[in-house]
């Protein structure tokens, strides 16, 4: 079996967003309940509004990008895709398209499946493009690549 998805996948799905949410979480409930005592350069109603917008709009980003990376390993015939906390097989042949993405220093693979799964139509995983392409050199046209 081969792992496709890379080892900062847990890092970032797990880590960094429950981080953030405590450190920012503790600090957005100390503003608002300090009461009339402001550390930005606001009077306190628009400081609490300024907070509170800056920590629901970046937990949003989080939740809609990286909390959506999932753990994909494939063998011959089967995709095995985990969510960190539960893991789903698939066969290879539900497979629609297969996409790589670039984005600078990390790459993305978006896999389509024929039917709705667990996770949805679309599964995302940061890549580690050298197994990929080891995938690719020991199962030549089995995955849809497009």
């Amino acid at each position: 079996m081969i792992r496709l998805s890379s080892n900062l996948s847990l890092f970032f799905k797990i880590f960094i967003p429950t981080f953030w949410t405590v450190f920012f979480g503790a600090l957005t409930i100390a503003i608002i309940v300090s009461e009339g005592r402001s550390i930005l350069p606001f009077d306190h109603s628009t400081e609490i509004i300024v907070v509170l917008s800056f920590f629901i709009v970046f937990f949003a980003l989080q939740y809609f990008t990286i909390m959506r990376l999932k753990r994909i390993e494939i063998d011959k015939e089967n995709l095995f895709v985990s969510n960190y906390f539960n893991t789903y097989r698939y066969s290879i042949s539900d497979i629609k398209n297969v996409k790589k993405i670039e984005l600078g220093l990390f790459k993305l693979l978006r896999i389509e499946f024929k039917d709705k799964t667990r996770f949805g139509h679309k599964i995302t995983c940061l890549l580690k493009d050298k197994n990929l392409r080891e995938y690719i050199a020991l199962f030549p046209g089995k995955l849809p690549l497009g």
